[in-house]
Protein backbone atom coordinates (compact mmCIF):
# COMPACT_ATOMS: atom_id res chain seq x y z
CA UNK A 1 0.00 0.00 0.00
CA UNK A 2 1.29 3.45 -0.64
CA UNK A 3 -0.81 6.86 -0.37
CA UNK A 4 0.18 10.65 -1.73
CA UNK A 5 -1.03 13.70 -0.54
CA UNK A 6 -2.66 15.78 -3.66
CA UNK A 7 -4.15 18.79 -5.39
CA UNK A 8 -5.05 22.15 -3.70
CA UNK A 9 -3.24 21.75 -0.67
CA UNK A 10 0.79 20.39 -2.08
CA UNK A 11 -0.12 22.93 -5.20
CA UNK A 12 0.33 25.50 -2.44
CA UNK A 13 -3.10 27.46 -3.32
CA UNK A 14 -4.23 29.15 -0.80
CA UNK A 15 -7.32 28.65 1.00
CA UNK A 16 -7.65 25.45 0.58
CA UNK A 17 -10.74 23.45 1.07
CA UNK A 18 -10.08 19.90 1.56
CA UNK A 19 -7.16 17.74 1.91
CA UNK A 20 -6.83 15.27 -1.74
CA UNK A 21 -5.38 11.49 -0.58
CA UNK A 22 -5.00 8.90 -3.45
CA UNK A 23 -4.32 5.61 -1.64
CA UNK A 24 -3.23 2.35 -3.08
CA UNK A 25 -4.45 -1.05 -1.64
CA UNK A 26 -2.72 -4.32 -2.63
CA UNK A 27 -4.80 -5.97 -6.35
CA UNK A 28 -5.79 -9.10 -4.12
CA UNK A 29 -7.29 -7.00 -1.61
CA UNK A 30 -9.46 -5.17 -3.82
CA UNK A 31 -10.43 -8.70 -6.18
CA UNK A 32 -11.63 -9.86 -2.74
CA UNK A 33 -13.41 -6.92 -1.31
CA UNK A 34 -15.20 -5.72 -4.33
CA UNK A 35 -18.23 -5.16 -2.43
CA UNK A 36 -16.56 -2.99 0.48
CA UNK A 37 -13.97 -0.36 -1.47
CA UNK A 38 -16.58 2.21 -1.00
CA UNK A 39 -16.49 1.32 2.89
CA UNK A 40 -12.77 1.24 3.30
CA UNK A 41 -12.18 4.89 1.57
CA UNK A 42 -15.27 6.50 3.37
CA UNK A 43 -13.63 4.82 6.66
CA UNK A 44 -10.10 6.30 5.78
CA UNK A 45 -10.99 9.46 4.91
CA UNK A 46 -13.28 9.61 8.24
CA UNK A 47 -9.88 8.60 10.15
CA UNK A 48 -8.10 11.36 9.12
CA UNK A 49 -10.38 13.91 9.27
CA UNK A 50 -10.49 13.13 12.98
CA UNK A 51 -6.70 12.63 13.24
CA UNK A 52 -6.13 16.21 11.23
CA UNK A 53 -8.23 17.79 13.40
CA UNK A 54 -6.72 15.90 17.19
CA UNK A 55 -2.99 16.50 15.83
CA UNK A 56 -2.66 19.82 14.44
CA UNK A 57 -6.53 21.35 14.95
CA UNK A 58 -7.31 21.53 10.98
CA UNK A 59 -10.80 21.70 10.47
CA UNK A 60 -10.98 20.44 6.53
CA UNK A 61 -12.78 17.89 4.43
CA UNK A 62 -10.21 15.36 3.37
CA UNK A 63 -11.25 13.16 -0.01
CA UNK A 64 -9.85 10.18 -0.51
CA UNK A 65 -9.54 8.14 -3.72
CA UNK A 66 -8.53 4.69 -4.76
CA UNK A 67 -6.18 4.82 -7.93
CA UNK A 68 -6.07 1.15 -8.05
CA UNK A 69 -9.21 1.25 -10.78
CA UNK A 70 -8.44 5.03 -11.33
CA UNK A 71 -8.56 7.13 -14.64
CA UNK A 72 -5.28 7.21 -16.17
CA UNK A 73 -5.29 10.70 -16.37
CA UNK A 74 -5.62 10.78 -12.84
CA UNK A 75 -3.00 8.43 -11.67
CA UNK A 76 -0.39 10.64 -13.14
CA UNK A 77 -1.84 13.54 -12.02
CA UNK A 78 -1.14 12.46 -8.56
CA UNK A 79 2.34 10.80 -9.43
CA UNK A 80 3.80 13.53 -11.41
CA UNK A 81 2.26 16.39 -9.36
CA UNK A 82 1.48 14.53 -5.93
CA UNK A 83 3.65 14.01 -3.14
CA UNK A 84 4.45 10.89 -1.34
CA UNK A 85 3.35 10.11 2.33
CA UNK A 86 3.97 6.66 2.42
CA UNK A 87 4.59 3.61 1.08
CA UNK A 88 4.63 -0.01 2.59
CA UNK A 89 6.29 -1.37 -0.68
CA UNK A 90 8.78 0.08 -2.70
CA UNK A 91 8.59 -2.65 -5.31
CA UNK A 92 5.09 -2.41 -6.18
CA UNK A 93 4.85 1.83 -6.11
CA UNK A 94 8.27 1.64 -8.49
CA UNK A 95 5.88 -0.81 -10.54
CA UNK A 96 2.78 1.43 -10.35
CA UNK A 97 4.23 4.74 -11.51
CA UNK A 98 6.29 2.70 -14.21
CA UNK A 99 3.29 1.72 -15.85
CA UNK A 100 1.21 4.22 -15.48
CA UNK A 101 3.93 6.60 -16.89
CA UNK A 102 4.10 3.95 -19.93
CA UNK A 103 0.29 4.14 -20.36
CA UNK A 104 0.51 7.55 -19.95
CA UNK A 105 2.82 8.23 -22.85
CA UNK A 106 1.27 5.65 -24.70
CA UNK A 107 -2.18 7.22 -24.60
CA UNK A 108 -1.00 11.12 -24.96
CA UNK A 109 -0.66 11.24 -28.77
CA UNK A 110 -4.29 9.88 -29.49
CA UNK A 111 -5.78 12.87 -26.64
CA UNK A 112 -4.16 15.43 -28.27
CA UNK A 113 -5.47 14.21 -31.75
CA UNK A 114 -9.13 13.98 -29.96
CA UNK A 115 -8.69 17.16 -28.65
CA UNK A 116 -7.55 18.68 -31.96
CA UNK A 117 -10.80 16.86 -33.72
CA UNK A 118 -12.93 18.59 -30.90
CA UNK A 119 -11.94 21.89 -30.85
CA UNK A 120 -11.50 21.72 -34.95
CA UNK A 121 -14.18 24.63 -36.50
Amino acid sequence: MFAYAHGSLVDGLVPYRDVDVAVYVRPEWVQAHQDKTLAYVLSLSTELILALREEIGLRVPVDVQMLNEAPLPFRMHVVRDGRLLFTHDEELLADFIEYTARRYMDMAPLWREYTKELIRP
